[in-house]
């Protein structure tokens, strides 16, 4: 299979200062399929590869780290000269590392599994000649330490290409890594993250996407020549977007939390009036919207249950979605219930099935003693964010409204030592 996109990394503040993270899943975006290949700079770069894709690192000079989801044990070990290759299948999703001149004891790559670390040159003696298997230890990719941690400080510049002439979705950024994306002739998708900056104006011949998370009116707008550019400030960050608002050849598609207007006729109407509405755009869709927004809770439900419940029972609530959520198998989230008082936390549990998008997450928790029910159950607000465990098409800025479960006996029923329904003694 031939590299379908590149990522080079052409500019740098320092060690550290350079994280590329390969986790894009918003419904039919993702990067499953892809050949990627990346150059890392002559300083400590970060790179954290996703099940899906087959990945060729250069981590160039530095001593960089290579993010891993399983831990070592989960994957199969091979090598071509000195280039190592690491595998493995995981919900039906294949994904292969190759990385480059792992030989070397001088400045050794960290590859970093969700059990530990361990030096790349340890593994690549290990399938070279027989040494024994290095045991991980220290940092995990589940808790990263350094420019992969949540927050971090970055400064870098990379530059993105797409290889695949019918097209690439590219991996997004974060905040402080400016993305130079260049497309290709078929059509290339461009996610932005939120505060983060993108020039997007050089995506090719192809009628290309780029998505933005906010609403249109949200962005200050202005024209150059033949670029537009969008800045918004958000979560104290600057975002900052360009595109291409030139001929009919570069005439982009950019889709908004509230709807899609071609990039021609935007910049057409911006050189205009840069606080042009876009309900009076040509061409404006109000039904096509970013992925990834809006998602809501339709209902909550809990099964038929016994009247009657003691310590250790499970209580089970389901929350439905209004749109798929995607909860990696053995990923966990969590909600508050509230019953008569006392705050009950429940777990959800990714599974295969919820790992290919579900509408709908089921939580638990094992009753606690001492605990009654009058008058049902109600869901605490702002108790359970689709964060970092769960990937979905609504992952961000969505918080539970409370709900109530009513209880299935009447309030008057007198409390015995064993309690009732959603009591525990």
């Amino acid at each position: 299979m031939a590299v379908t996109s590149k990522y080079a990394v052409i500019e740098t503040a320092g060690n550290g200062s350079s994280f590329l993270d390969f986790a894009l899943s918003y419904g039919t975006l993702s990067l499953s399929g892809q050949e990627i290949q990346f150059l890392g700079s002559a300083l400590v770069d970060a790179v954290f590869v996703r099940p899906g894709a087959t990945y060729t690192l250069s981590t160039g000079a530095g001593a960089d780290k290579i993010y891993f989801e399983g831990s070592l044990a989960d994957y199969t070990l091979s090598r071509t000269g000195a280039t190592i290759t690491l595998s493995r299948t995981v919900e039906g999703k294949v994904e292969i590392v190759n990385l480059a001149s792992a030989n070397t004891a001088v400045n050794a790559d960290a590859l970093v599994f969700a059990d530990g670390t361990v030096a790349a040159n340890l593994i690549y003696n290990h399938v070279s000649r027989g040494d024994a298997l290095p045991a991980p230890s220290g940092e995990t990719s589940l808790a990263p330490v350094g420019a992969a941690a949540p927050g971090a400080e970055l400064s870098a510049t990379i530059k993105v290409g797409a290889f695949d002439v019918n097209g690439e979705t590219f991996a997004l950024t974060r905040t402080g890594v400016k993305f130079q994306v260049v497309g290709n002739s078929g059509v290339d998708i461009v996610y932005v993250a939120n505060g983060t900056t993108v020039d997007a104006s050089s995506l090719g011949g192809g009628t290309d996407i780029v998505y933005f998370r906010g609403n249109w009116a949200d962005y200050t707008k202005t024209v150059s020549g033949t670029r537009m550019t969008l800045t918004r400030t958000i979560n104290g960050a600057l975002e900052t977007v360009i595109v291409s608002a030139g001929g009919s050849t570069l005439n982009d598609q950019l889709v908004f939390a509230d709807g899609a207007v071609r990039s021609q006729v935007a910049g057409t109407a911006v050189r205009t009036n840069p606080n042009v509405a876009l309900a009076d755009l040509s061409g404006y869709d109000p039904a096509t919207v970013t992925p990834g927004l809006n998602l809501g809770v339709q209902s909550v439900a809990q099964p038929a249950a016994p009247s009657w419940s003691k310590v250790g029972d499970p209580l089970t609530v389901t929350v439905n979605f209004s749109q798929p959520v995607i909860l990696a198998a053995g990923k966990t989230v969590t909600l508050v219930a509230l019953v008569g008082g006392q705050e009950i936390l429940l777990t959800a549990t990714g599974t295969s099935a919820t790992a290919s998008g579900s509408s709908a997450l089921t939580f638990t928790a094992a009753l606690p003693a001492n605990l009654y029910d009058g008058d049902g159950i109600t869901l605490k607000a702002n108790s359970l964010a689709l964060g970092t465990a769960t990937t979905s098409r609504g992952r961000a800025d969505w918080r539970l409204p409370p709900r109530s479960l009513r209880s299935r006996r009447p309030t008057s029923v007198s409390i015995p030592t064993r309690q009732t329904r959603r009591c525990s003694a």
